[in-house]
């Protein structure tokens, strides 16, 4: 078998089965959406909830690449790696913007934190060059990004903009609650911290970090963590808050429910058929090269992990 038979073999054992996995998690989603009803914010149930109006600003807000007023936005930058025919983008930072927004239907409007929800929104790509470099850079540097445009980068921004039809489906719960989680949340924070290397300062370049040194960091840390969390100072009319359940995905789109169903289940269906033809492919050419069954079911089973790791995003 031929070098470019031997790739192809590989990539349909491990991506055959990624994307059935992959469509099984869309169609789970896809159903949690369909058996969810759509309440009104005024007569909402605590638990799992499904509401749809328009976003509302809380605090003044920008996004940080046009600056134009928004609700929420989420950011990811992304480098260009050139490995000859693999060449592709690959994320090297996502950052969503802190605080909460409203979403505000005829009966009342209920605070939002969309913090590890899936995202479908406006989404804007700016490729980084020298003409625009000057203006990004004081962002990207905060963002711990410091490589100038001549690295081939590039930032995708999805941005929830003020007024916006908004369809969530999360965990409705008070706000209290929200809040006493706080001290968990700062946990994850700085434990998520301490594995970025670039953000562990080691002022005297010795190799290590002393308990000075320490403070220092846990001091920014904290103050970073309180501008992000906004939630520590709502409004005592703001009671009811919206937020990722522990176990189920939380969908946030500016796409209607109807859309969404859609999108998802022909990209479901198309991830199934093609899912399994390139299984097919890649077990055929498998039998011709005579792999041996258990490396068949190690790389389908690899396959498979990773298609349920990633997130499933409905895409408009």
């Amino acid at each position: 078998m031929s070098d470019g038979n031997f790739k192809l073999m590989l990539y349909a054992l491990v991506g055959g089965p990624a994307a059935v996995a992959w469509g099984l998690d869309s169609i789970r989603r896809k159903r949690l959406i369909e058996n969810t009803p759509t309440s009104k914010v005024r007569s909402a149930a605590m638990g799992l909830v499904e509401l749809s109006g328009r976003a509302r600003r809380k605090f003044e807000l920008l996004d940080p690449i046009s600056r134009l007023p928004c609700c929420w936005w989420k950011s990811v930058v992304q480098e260009f790696v050139e490995s000859g025919k693999n060449s592709h983008w690959r994320d090297i930072r996502e950052i969503c913007s802190p605080g909460l927004f409203y979403l505000e239907d005829e009966t009342g409007r209920v605070l939002i934190d969309a913090h590890g929800a899936e995202l479908t929104a406006e989404e804007y790509v700016l490729h980084i060059t020298d003409s625009n470099w000057p203006r990004l850079a004081p962002v990207l540097m905060t963002w711990g990004v410091s490589s100038g445009p001549g690295s081939k980068m590039r930032v995708k921004q999805q941005t929830v903009y003020e007024m916006n039809p908004l369809y969530v489906l999360g965990e409705l719960t008070r706000a209290a609650d929200h809040v006493a989680e706080r001290g968990a949340r700062f946990s994850r924070f700085l434990q998520e911290a301490k594995k970025d290397p670039k953000r562990m300062a080691d002022a005297d370049k010795n190799g290590q970090i002393d308990p000075m040194e320490w403070d220092a960091f846990y001091a920014k840390l904290e103050e970073e963590f309180r501008a992000k969390d906004a939630a520590a100072s709502h409004p005592v009319e703001d009671d009811l808050i919206v937020k990722k359940p522990a176990d189920q995905p939380m969908i946030v789109s500016t796409a209607l429910e109807k859309e969404l169903l859609q999108n998802g289940g022909f990209m479901s269906l198309a991830a199934l058929i093609a899912g399994l033809g390139a299984f097919a492919l890649g077990v055929w050419l498998a039998f011709r090269q005579e792999l041996s069954p258990s490396w068949v079911v190690v790389l389908a089973a690899g396959g498979a992990a990773a298609g349920f790791m990633f997130k499933f995003k409905f895409k408009r």
